[in-house]
């Protein structure tokens, strides 16, 4: 979870959690964001910050999907999941990567790496979703992450019955989020309490969060067959080590209809909670209701505000690559973070589909809350950044 402390007029202190305490401060003037503001772009880099020829993805065939940025003492820190080989989608491995500016990145290591075999028998087949949380309670980073088996004879799907694992870091403190990590243990899977539009998928994706003096946690699902959309539900604990409860009266979220993944969720102090997450484009009236549907589209994420944690809203696109633009992306996949910057703008990673090859890539976006009139909610002491790419105000 992310805090952003702010007031009116004054000078405020951004403080950046992942479970309750990743810290970087910079002092801009704000107002307090609201569920009405919208998310807008300011600043996005022309090309991929991390692509397929850098020399940390020379053994990396399709590239890049889902996973979590934090910035610590400074330091930007992402998980990522690599789809590194054959079979596509089944060869998967979470790369550590850091950078000092979000730009210019360095891998650092594997911490974890599948086989690349289908199997429908093995649970741990495959690996996405590495969401790194800081858990105060025990001093230690804390890896989520999700796994699936393969689909048996006569079985729809390829990625099945997903398992949340839970990691722990040897290392105590906030220095040891590189791990290495182990006593890998399951805290979250299909049991009798399963709802049916978690369907065979389920469940795909789980991202933590603190509402109160509880936890509470967005994951994912989708029906195969019959087919159907891709939604989020909610589920709470005590604690984060569990044990996790759905919340059916809440379940499936009416965030989207249709699709969401891997929603990543942050909260300003004393305001509301925001989700970002993977979205995709409307159904076009020409293609028929199947009761499902992905459409590819190469500009926008998904974001949804909250006022309690657990009461979620309908949700909005935002463009991290100009709408219109001729670009490197074929379609945005997966937002990676949403961090707050010294110039009051918030850094956002995210993976994209080339246009010219199979390989999703990390782009870079800078975003800003403005009111429904227009003003800024957070501006900056000092000039923001220009953007590299032309694009309307």
């Amino acid at each position: 979870m992310v805090i952003v402390q702010n007031g009116c007029s004054m000078d405020v202190r951004f403080v950046a959690v992942m479970g309750a305490l990743l810290l970087a401060t910079a002092c801009v003037r704000a107002s307090a964001v609201s569920p009405e503001d919208t998310l807008k772009l300011v600043h996005a880099e022309a090309e991929p910050v991390i692509d397929f020829d850098h020399s940390g993805s020379r053994d990396n065939k399709y590239g890049f999907e889902g996973g979590l940025a934090v910035k610590v003492d400074g330091t930007y820190h992402l998980f990522v999941a690599e789809m590194y080989g054959e079979a596509f989608m089944v060869a998967m491995r979470f790369g550590h990567w850091t950078s000092p500016d979000a730009r210019h990145w360095k891998r650092l290591s594997t911490l974890l790496q599948s086989d690349g075999v289908r199997s429908a028998t093995n649970p741990r087949m495959c690996f996405w979703s590495p969401f790194p949380i800081y858990d105060e309670n025990e001093g230690r980073w804390t890896l989520f992450y999700v796994s699936y088996r393969g689909a048996g004879p006569g079985e729809k799907g390829g990625h099945n019955d997903g398992m949340i694992w839970r990691a722990v870091s040897v290392e105590r403190g906030r220095g040891g989020i590189a791990g290495p990590y182990r006593n890998d243990q399951v805290i979250f899977e299909k049991d009798a309490s399963s709802e049916p539009w978690e369907g065979q998928q389920g469940v795909d994706s789980f991202f933590p969060y603190k509402v109160g003096d509880r936890w509470v946690a967005l994951y994912g699902g989708h029906n195969y067959a019959p087919i159907s959309p891709w939604r989020v539900g909610l589920a709470t604990a005590p604690s984060i080590t569990g044990p996790w409860t759905r919340l059916s009266a809440l379940n499936p979220s009416p965030i989207e209809p249709m699709f969401i993944e891997n929603p990543l969720v942050y909260q300003f102090d004393g305001g509301p909670y925001l989700a970002i997450y993977d979205n995709c484009a409307e159904r076009p009236p020409e293609v028929p209701d199947v009761g499902a549907y992905y459409g590819k589209e190469a500009y926008h994420i998904g974001y949804a505000f909250s006022t309690d944690g657990t009461h979620w809203m309908r949700g909005r696109s935002a463009p991290v690559i100009p709408p219109g633009t001729t670009t490197w992306s074929k379609d945005i996949r997966t937002p990676l973070c949403l961090i707050p910057e010294e110039d009051g703008t918030f850094t956002v990673l995210y993976t994209a589909e080339r246009t010219d090859r199979k390989f999703w890539s990390v782009g870079l976006a800078r975003m800003r809350f403005e009111g429904p009139a227009g003003e800024v909610r957070l501006s900056a002491d000092k000039e923001l950044l220009q953007p590299l790419l032309p694009h309307a105000p």
